[in-house]
């Protein structure tokens, strides 16, 4: 394989088996096939048996191709790198964090970040093939990064948890047009001496017209769509910042939105020759958020605010999915905490509200949601699932026990019993007993 980027690691792993034979599914921190089977019924002689990678969502086969000389070939892996590599959002990639494994050993739910939750059959592990994929961008924020996830007993409902540190994103709402309801995640620059920031200037609100790269002497895209105090959007590249938002501010921008040219999140300019003449704010989007307004690119209207939209982008949280048709899943509902959805800001300045990972058993989710602590849902009615259970500590008393504020990362159930246990990063191991699961109070841990 050509394409590939060379093997870093393994994230995570998978032990299951089919019949007498024995697997174990990695997470390959690679460029393509992330997801990978080994059969390891001799354990002494592992053997790659089958691959994976979300490239194939995009282009099927484009992970086998091997000819690098072949300008068809090399093209169809630049392309599908590219894709990898360009999400959406504040954490902009499609590649494979997460691997959960059907009890039968037949169904591979792979979390792949803003690829979104894959669907394999892998009922032959010489040749997991695609099923379905879930939405990434569904529920509140639009950011994606699907990052693990667990099915219930018949695979028809599967919770998918989406970790989630840009809260309080500043960004663009669009509330008329072909894009109604689309939620644009951005940023302002901090150093140097930018031009004005939102915070100082209020809100902008027009209409989103892309007018191309606007250096001096470019054609201005949709010229004739330009009306004052339109919040014009701009493709970074070729001319200064400050040379695009002066062509702007002379065209009677209220606003600019600069758009990434290359993969990745937002770009962030570098104001090495700043002009005080810049009176407009300027917010800097991702490639892909880019795409999607030059795609169409008149008749939106938008609103930047820092105060209104610092929900723009909450914590992350959790999707619970209909699988029933697996080629087509539907989200049935998304769950946050209160802190996870930063109405007024996070408690802690120092805390991480989003949820993190989730174990699956009968109508119950368990979920380990970093300084919300251990929490657990009754999915019986997965359209609304309800919070019956948590484990969180606070306080001075705790912090000096346990090494700071609380952080719960890692997640475990054992079957058929009530132990819980759960990895706080600062206070170590917990091990807990959930009530009415053969416990009773006076046995509290």
């Amino acid at each position: 394989m050509f394409g590939g980027i060379a093997d870093v690691g393994v994230h995570n792993v998978w032990l299951f088996s089919q019949g007498a034979r024995d697997y174990v599914a990695i997470n390959a921190e690679s460029g393509f096939d992330n997801f990978r089977i080994y059969e390891i019924t001799v354990p002494s002689a592992p053997t790659l048996v089958g691959t994976w990678g979300a490239e194939e969502a995009l282009d099927p086969g484009v992970g086998d191709l091997t000819d690098g000389l072949d300008p068809v070939q090399f093209n169809r892996v630049l392309n599908a790198a590219i894709w990898l590599t360009s999400g959406f959002g504040s954490s902009a990639n499609r590649f494979l964090h997460d691997i959960t494994i059907s009890a039968d050993g037949t169904r591979a739910y792979l979390s792949n970040w803003d690829a979104g939750l894959v669907l394999l059959d892998i009922s032959n592990p010489a040749s997991p093939t695609l099923v379905g994929v879930a939405d990434p961008t569904a529920g509140p924020g639009g950011e994606g990064n699907s990052h693990a996830a667990w099915p219930n007993a018949d695979g028809s409902i599967v919770i998918e948890t989406t970790e989630d540190f840009a809260f309080g994103q500043l960004g663009i709402a669009v509330t008329a047009g072909p894009l109604t309801g689309t939620q644009f995640g951005g940023t302002e620059d901090t150093g140097g001496a930018p031009p004005p920031r939102f915070s100082d200037t209020g809100p902008r609100t027009g209409e989103l017209v892309f007018v191309g790269r606007l250096c001096t002497g470019d054609p201005v895209l949709n010229a004739g769509a330009i009306d004052p105090g339109d919040i014009l959007v701009i493709r970074r590249g070729f001319c200064a910042f400050s040379e695009k938002l002066l062509n702007a501010q002379a065209l009677g921008a209220g606003a600019a939105v600069i758009a990434n040219n290359a993969p990745g999140g937002p770009a962030i300019p570098n104001w090495t020759a700043p002009d005080p003449a810049i009176t407009i704010p300027a917010l800097f989007i991702s490639t892909a958020d880019g795409d999607a307004l030059q795609a169409s690119p008149t008749g939106n209207t938008g609103t930047i605010d820092p105060d209104v939209l610092v929900n723009l982008s909450p914590w992350g949280f959790v999707r619970i999915w209909d699988f029933s048709t697996p080629a087509a899943p539907v989200l049935l509902s998304t769950f946050n905490t209160a802190n996870s959805l930063n109405a007024s800001g996070p408690p802690d300045p120092r805390g991480t509200y989003s949820v993190h990972n989730v174990v699956v058993e009968g109508s119950r989710a368990y979920l380990s949601w970093y300084s919300d602590g251990v929490l657990i849902l009754d999915i019986s009615n997965p359209a609304n699932p309800v919070e019956v259970a948590r484990y969180h500590r606070e306080g001075p008393a705790f912090e000096a026990e346990h090494g700071g504020i609380q952080d719960v990362g890692g997640i475990y159930k054992i079957k058929n019993s009530p132990w819980i246990y759960a990895s706080d990063r600062n206070g170590g191991l917990y091990i807990l007993k959930e009530y009415g699961s053969g416990s009773s109070k006076n046995g509290k841990p």
